[in-house]
């Protein structure tokens, strides 16, 4: 059982093994090397600090950034920034430009002392932009394509005024909602080790999904770019981390043992290596197995605490840094304050203490845990004077789990006073990230558990709406909504809002991958046969193509050297530049269309949702949340929704003897046995008991599964006990005889809906214009050189 399984618990899924790359400051902006612009109205893009990594930095300006969007494989602006007055900052910019261009002549001004000038890029009749503005003694340049101008302008007022400037970004979309294709773009544009440390803030932000894609992308880049500063160990076990924290265990553990034969002797990577894996046994719900991983000994230990005072020097980037600074760090190296590994490993053991806390309290240890929380923010404190921005996390999870040692105690009051301020402090570091929900949810279960209902239904429904604004779903914190959908499960007869509520917020625990690919097409298919149609299709083309080349030139990468390879490799890197490049002009044509300049909100209400269901239609819904099961039930007139009353482990077993009963394989024999009709039975009455006589008139069904059902049609389930009892009358003459079993699925036709969202976008879906009817069958060509 992961610990997020218990409603009581806190989630430890975060790597805070601070990179070397992480900065050591007060500021809480611009310094950290990326921030995301662009409100929940419009596109994701992230603005990237790449002047550590840019060699031309040092002759032409003085920092540089970039603008990554999802849906392009490439940035699609760069901001560029110059010390001094009288600068020729398009002549500086120039021979760095990713295009080449021809401008006009004049410029416009815009608000906030920024003026435009309008260009074209050579040989096509694409728009480009720049944006030049002057603040402080500095002068900026921030240029890209014109279909991402709002983009290029957040990023612009951003870096000019240290803080994130707010505003909306139309530009085309192919996606609805990708998150783990948009963190691949990221990793692939940032220098490793700028990557490495965006990996760890999607993590500490809560975002595991995305940060597992970051770190599995960082390290097949790393392996094809040949590139050997960072230890291979931290890739595989962040990935092992976050494939745990998104119960994947057996996958985690597979990659535990595999780093296992890389980190050892290693400072950092041995630490991480525990660590992780203690955090691996909690997750699975095994306190007592992580205490005994946190004993075990290490074979590099950390200098003592008073030798670190002596090991923080002035080096040569620091000091250049200082040097070209007028604005405390705007203009500068942003990375130049960078822990030292002594620093790293001191903050890795204090996170192995709070570690050691969280198991404690689960098994009953109150003052033992206690101490160790204590003792692992003290030690995480002392670290430059606390002033290390990634332990925030760590000490927001320190203020919960000593809340939930003072609640235990019967101290409400200081209980609700570290529950606050652990929120406080991670949506100071990592505002409206999961991090913040997760704490907040901890709160709102607080709020409940001590009958402030109302209070608590008000966080509940803020951070599942602000979730939902924004397309986020409630991974890492989805089993933090547990008391709030038993809470509505048990009211569901006498409040009319609790069944709209629980499928408001059911939308938040979505499968993103399925649920994605039916989204995207159903939009394909609304966008008809016209030529914004035909760029769709070909930018998510070249999408594709991008990735699979990537795959191959990974493939070859790790093939071993040879000729042929060689060639094979370096025509890869050609083809995979060429597309990004196609990949990203055919972005830029698209935005000329609105209909992909927009992003809906994919939040479904239940009345909108029951609206599009027919006559004789019902909807059924089964969430998962920890090992709790609910299920949601609508019609076109009504709604109801209850706990089932068996959990995840005996749904899983349910499912698979139901499974074998199909068919097993016994000694390398594929074996069939009479269908087991009483577990069918069994199980029909746990999913459906509440609805089973409104379900004897339903026509159609359309049910979303979750769990254990992603395995088992429902179709085979029992529907009466006289069919059960007139088959077990019968089966002493023949057991396979099946004829009058009431199965499910033999009066109703019943579908399968991967999301809410994806079956309203099939439901909506215009029919074919087609005339004919058409089957082709052929073999799929790669994309060529013409687009």
């Amino acid at each position: 059982m992961r610990l997020l399984d218990r409603i009581f618990g806190t989630f430890l899924g975060c790597a805070l093994a601070i990179p070397s790359a992480a900065i050591a400051q007060d500021r809480p902006v611009l310094l950290r090397d990326s921030f995301p612009i662009g409100d929940g109205g419009g596109i994701q893009c992230q603005v990237q600090d790449r002047s550590a990594s840019d060699p031309a930095r040092l002759t032409a300006y003085d920092r540089a950034w970039v603008v990554v969007c999802r849906d392009s494989a490439r940035p699609v602006a760069t901001v560029r920034a110059f010390r001094g007055q009288g600068i020729d900052t398009q002549a500086q910019t120039a021979p760095h430009r990713r295009e080449q261009v021809t401008c006009g002549g004049g410029s416009e001004s815009l608000t906030g002392g920024i003026s435009q000038q309008n260009c074209t890029v050579d040989g096509t009749e694409l728009a480009w932009s720049q944006f030049t503005a002057s603040h402080e003694g500095i002068a900026f340049i921030a240029e890209g394509y014109g279909a991402y101008d709002s983009a290029a302008i957040l990023a612009l007022q951003s870096v000019m005024d240290d803080q994130i400037a707010r505003g909306t970004i139309s530009a085309a979309t192919t996606s609805v909602n990708d998150p783990l294709a948009f963190a691949r773009v990221q990793a692939e544009s940032l220098q490793p080790e700028q990557a490495l440390t965006e990996g760890y803030r999607r993590n500490l932000g809560g975002e595991y999904a995305e940060a597992a894609a970051y770190f599995e992308t960082l390290q097949n880049r790393v392996e094809r770019e040949g590139d050997t500063t960072i230890h291979p160990s931290e890739f595989l076990l962040n990935r092992a981390l976050q494939k745990s924290n998104l119960g994947d265990f057996a996958e985690a553990q597979a990659l535990f043992d595999e780093a296992r034969a890389l980190s050892g002797g290693n400072l950092i990577s041995e630490r991480l290596q525990r660590n992780f894996e203690a955090i691996h046994l909690l997750n699975r719900g095994r306190p007592e197995l992580a205490l005994e991983r946190l004993v075990e000994p290490l074979d590099m230990q950390i200098v003592a605490s008073g030798a670190l005072e002596n090991e923080f020097s002035i080096t040569q980037p620091i000091a250049d840094g200082l040097n070209t600074n007028a604005r405390g760090g705007l203009v500068g190296v942003a990375s130049a304050a960078r822990l030292t590994l002594q620093e790293r490993a001191e903050v890795i053991d204090a996170q192995a203490l709070q570690i050691r806390g969280t198991a404690n309290r689960l098994i009953g240890q109150n003052a033992a845990a206690k101490t160790a929380l204590i003792e692992a923010e003290t030690r995480a404190m002392a670290v430059r004077d606390g002033r290390v921005t990634t332990i925030i996390r760590m000490r927001s999870q320190i203020r919960g789990e000593l809340g939930l040692l003072d609640e235990a105690e019967g101290n409400l009051g200081s209980a609700e006073s570290n529950l606050r301020a652990g929120l406080e402090l991670v949506n100071t570091q990592y505002p409206e990230r999961s991090a913040v929900s997760a704490a907040e949810a901890r709160l709102a279960a607080f709020l409940l558990r001590n009958g402030r209902d109302a209070e608590a239904l008000d966080r509940y429904g803020a951070l599942v709406k602000r979730s939902l604004a924004k397309n986020n779903g409630a991974t890492g914190f989805a089993n933090q909504l547990t008391p709030y959908y038993k809470y509505l499960a048990e009211r569901s007869e006498g409040d009319a809002s609790a069944p709209a509520r629980f499928f408001e917020a059911a939308q938040l625990l979505v499968r993103p991958g399925v649920a994605e690919t039916q989204a995207v097409l159903a939009r394909e298919l609304s966008g008809g046969s016209d030529e914004a149609a035909r760029l769709f299709r070909q930018s998510t083309d070249l999408t594709r193509e991008i990735e699979q080349k990537r795959i191959r030139f990974l493939s070859l990468r790790q093939s071993g050297p040879s000729a042929e390879t060689e060639v094979l490799i370096a025509e890869l890197g050609v083809d995979i530049e060429r597309l990004e490049q196609a990949q990203l002009r055919t972005q830029a044509r698209l935005a000329d269309y609105p209909q992909y300049r927009m992003v809906a909100n994919r939040a479904v209400t239940l009345p909108e949702f029951q609206g599009l269901l027919g006559e004789g239609e019902a909807y059924a819904r089964l969430s998962q949340s920890g090992t709790d099961l609910f299920m949601i039930y609508a019609s076109r007139d009504a709604a109801k929704v209850w706990q089932v009353p068996i959990g995840q482990e005996d749904l899983d077993f349910y499912v698979d003897m139901l499974r074998a009963s199909i068919a097993l394989e016994e000694n390398g024999q594929l074996v069939t046995y009479p269908f087991d009709v009483d577990i069918a039975r069994e199980l029909f009455g746990a999913l459906f008991g509440p609805v089973a006589g409104e379900l004897a008139g339903v026509e159609h069904l359309i049910f979303e599964p979750d769990g254990a059902m992603l395995r088992l049609p429902i179709d085979l389930l029992v529907m009466d006990d006289a069919s059960l009892s007139t088959y077990q009358n019968q089966a002493a003459s023949d057991e396979y005889n099946f004829t009058n079993v009431a199965w499910l699925g033999r009066d109703r036709r019943i579908s399968t809906a991967v999301s809410a969202q994806g079956f309203v976008d099939a439901r909506q879906a215009p029919a074919s214009k087609a005339s004919s009817e058409y089957l082709g069958l052929g073999e799929n060509v790669p994309l060529g050189a013409a687009e």
